[in-house]
């Protein structure tokens, strides 16, 4: 629920307060590869980007959003932590800073979430979650920031800034598509 945040129609997200986005129209089904981009416009304030199963619960007074609970996974490279029900060390190359992208990419057939500085997939804690548990309807990208953060999402729908670990992965855009589609069958 953003309340002082703003999701622009380019995907230009500016966090005032302590809010979570969740692209829950694209989830990528169990089996898929999806993929999203994240390019960090101002590299303040929190950060928690990766995968949702559920609508994170996003609490300004106990700091919860995206990897605070059991059904999601993210990653926060301004405070070096990784989230699924709690923190613990995240060591990429460095802290993030403006102008980095951050690749997403979830195999959901091997349950391995891994996350990308500017490109690099053979950087360090890249492979930050292998084997979770995929839940049964999939994962959507989803993202929690606050006090200044602020980012623009690829979710596919435009050319890659760097791409996904292998052409394996499809954006989750694509996902999104696929269920526009069954839905006018």
């Amino acid at each position: 629920r953003p309340t002082q945040s703003t999701v622009d129609d380019d995907h230009s997200c500016k966090f005032v307060g302590f809010n979570t986005i969740v692209a829950l129209d694209a989830r990528a089904p169990r089996g898929a590869r999806a993929y999203f981009e994240l390019k960090i416009e101002r590299c303040v304030g929190v950060v928690q980007v990766g995968w949702a199963g559920d609508m994170p619960a996003t609490d300004v007074e106990s700091g919860d959003g995206v990897g605070d609970d059991r059904a999601s996974w993210g990653v926060d490279g301004i405070r070096l932590k990784k989230w699924h029900d709690g923190d613990q060390k995240y060591a990429p190359a460095r802290a993030w800073r403006d102008g980095d992208v951050i690749g997403c990419a979830a195999d959901l057939a091997t349950g391995d979430l891994q996350f990308a500085l500017n490109g690099d997939w053979a950087g360090p804690d890249v492979m930050a979650f292998p084997n979770v548990p995929v839940p049964q309807d999939g994962l959507a990208a989803a993202c929690t920031g606050g006090y200044g953060f602020s980012c623009v999402v690829n979710l596919g729908d435009r050319p890659w800034l760097f791409g996904p670990p292998s052409p394996a992965y499809v954006g989750v855009h694509e996902f999104r598509q696929r269920a526009v589609r069954g839905r006018l069958m």
